[in-house]
């Protein structure tokens, strides 16, 4: 009776996680799309058309929800105490951090008045191969020929995507170009203040932080491309500009809770599924029109970040070990026998 009880328990424990993983994914998918459209929908010439200034509308919420998350549950800030003993440190790294995060989002509403959300987010697919190659200059990733193999895979994939766009515009694209550069430059240093320095911050109180610096570079940014007319639009669409920013920041936590209460690769696997629910949205709401060159395009290069992906989070499984072999690359003494257990293991009735 103790036995099969203990089963139970475990079956719902597993039945609970289960159900919780789910539901956060589904809600990762869901905010990150409603932003994306939300943010596509304000910078209309007609509405609000001011990326600096939305920017800073989320920065400035997501600050002070932050610090209200803070007061209410600061259990979710594990190494509040030890960033707060940190400051000096802290400010030296984020400077350059929140100059390239507010290039990267900046550049990336901006980009919204010209192109259409289907194909920036083609666009987006090549971060990956982008994020490699500055991580090779810095030395913290090493260049083999799996990785070359899954780079060259991902950049087919996305220069048919891109290269299909019916309504091509060259700003637009050079203005995405450069936003792209300064998330990928944020994202590797941002990686290193995470997990490599001797800070180590979690994710909410990386946030906090990380805001007042934003915003000071977000001031003086308003500063050279003020707009009269920034404040007579506000008043008119206040009641979408804050609702806008809560949704910025609920992004920001949903991600933070999702990788802590399950996995990276979960994550992974929800950024694809998020990807592949913006374009069909975008099609859907906006009337982006898709060549069949594109959604070819970004089938090959969602699946191929989806492998990139899989490889670096289970180097050990048996599909990366074979695929190692099929390139030429030498598996080591260990991973060899783990697919002779696996073959064995297969061939047993």
């Amino acid at each position: 009776m103790t036995v099969h009880t203990a089963a139970t328990n475990e079956v719902q424990t597993d039945a609970r996680s289960l159900l919780v993983a789910v539901a956060l994914c589904t809600l990762y998918v869901a905010i990150s799309a409603v932003l994306i459209m939300f943010n596509k929908f304000m910078m209309n010439n007609n509405r609000f058309p001011f990326s600096m200034m939305l920017t800073t509308c989320h920065m400035a919420i997501s600050w002070f929800s932050g610090l209200v998350l803070y007061l209410v549950m600061p259990s979710l800030f594990p190494t509040m105490e030890k960033a707060k003993a940190n400051k000096g440190k802290i400010l030296k790294y984020f400077c350059p951090l929140g100059v390239l995060f507010v290039i990267g989002v900046v550049l990336s509403n901006q980009a919204y008045i010209y192109c259409s959300v289907a194909f920036l987010q083609f666009m987006k697919q090549g971060n990956v191969v982008l994020v490699f190659g500055f991580s090779c200059l810095v030395g913290s990733q090493t260049c083999d020929r799996m990785k070359l193999f899954l780079v060259a895979w991902i950049v087919s994939g996305a220069a048919m995507a891109v290269t299909g766009e019916i309504k091509f515009v060259l700003i637009g694209f050079l203005i995405q170009m450069g936003s792209q550069l300064g998330e990928c430059l944020k994202n590797i240093l941002q990686e290193w203040i995470l997990s490599a320095s001797d800070i180590k911050l979690d994710p909410l109180t990386y946030n906090i932080f990380m805001c007042p610096v934003c915003l000071v570079v977000l001031i003086i940014g308003n500063i050279f491309t003020w707009d009269q007319n920034i404040i007579t639009q506000a008043r008119n669409w206040w009641p979408y500009l804050i609702p806008n920013a809560f949704c910025a920041f609920s992004l920001n936590v949903t991600i933070a809770v999702l990788i802590k209460q399950t996995s990276a690769m979960t994550f992974i696997l929800a950024g694809v599924v998020k990807d592949m629910v913006i374009v069909c949205a975008s099609t859907y709401f906006f009337g982006d029109s898709l060549a069949r060159q594109q959604v070819v395009g970004f089938t090959v290069a969602t699946t191929g970040i989806f492998l990139w992906s899989y490889c670096k989070i289970c180097p050990n499984a048996r599909p990366v070990l074979q695929l190692s072999r099929a390139l030429g690359l030498q598996t080591g003494e260990a991973d060899e026998k783990k697919l002779l257990v696996t073959d064995k293991l297969q061939k047993v009735p």
